[in-house]
């Protein structure tokens, strides 16, 4: 129930409201962990979209829809994909539909391929030619480019996808850990982000 109100809360910002117009990104991309801690969630993170696309003005002020699926690095539990793009899907519930049908990874959870799924998603959103709206779900912290086997820098990910001008919705039970908050607190005060705590 508490990851539920979480994810909702999230996706609260996704309102007719907020993101119906001509200044709304018309794409949406979901970044979603599917590493072995994230099992249990999957179906709600993906029950809590379904829903919350039931409006039809929301649904209509998009028109493609992406989801970025990521695993980890862990040699020792081999993974079907390190990130796997679903899409383009015409609707959110073929999007959902898309994601559930694909594998989920093993996940040891160390590290976890978050910072991969995040430059993906910046260079899906270039190929695209114009912004986008960004859902990264996770339960894992970003990690520093020194643990990073491809030695990535998260944070030159997440600013390379905000450059672009897309909108950046996050939602992670890791913004109270030290690590992970110096990572995410850089993005803090950017209009273009928005984060929620997960709460598991």
């Amino acid at each position: 129930e508490c990851f539920a109100q979480t994810v909702a809360a999230a996706l609260r910002p996704f309102t007719p409201a907020t993101l119906v117009g001509d200044a709304c990104p018309r794409t949406l991309i979901v970044v979603c962990d599917t590493t072995g801690s994230m099992h249990g969630n999957l179906d709600v993170v993906w029950d809590q979209l379904r829903t919350l696309f039931e409006d039809a003005k929301l649904q209509e002020s998009f028109l493609a829809f992406h989801a970025l699926l990521f695993g980890d690095h862990d040699p020792s539990h081999p993974e079907p994909y390190l990130v796997r793009h679903v899409g383009p899907m015409p609707s959110l519930p073929a999007l959902v539909a898309a994601a559930r049908a694909q594998p989920p990874t093993n996940g040891g959870d160390e590290p976890e391929a978050l910072e991969d799924a995040m430059r993906a998603c910046g260079r899906l959103v270039q190929s695209l030619g114009e912004p986008a709206c960004v859902l990264a779900i996770s339960d894992a912290p970003p990690h520093p480019a020194s643990e990073c086997p491809d030695a990535l820098d998260f944070k030159q990910a997440v600013n390379a996808l905000l450059r672009t001008g897309s909108l950046c919705f996050v939602v992670t039970d890791w913004l109270s850990s030290p690590a992970a908050r110096n990572a995410w607190a850089a993005f803090e005060l950017q209009p273009g982000v928005h984060q929620v705590e997960l709460r598991n």
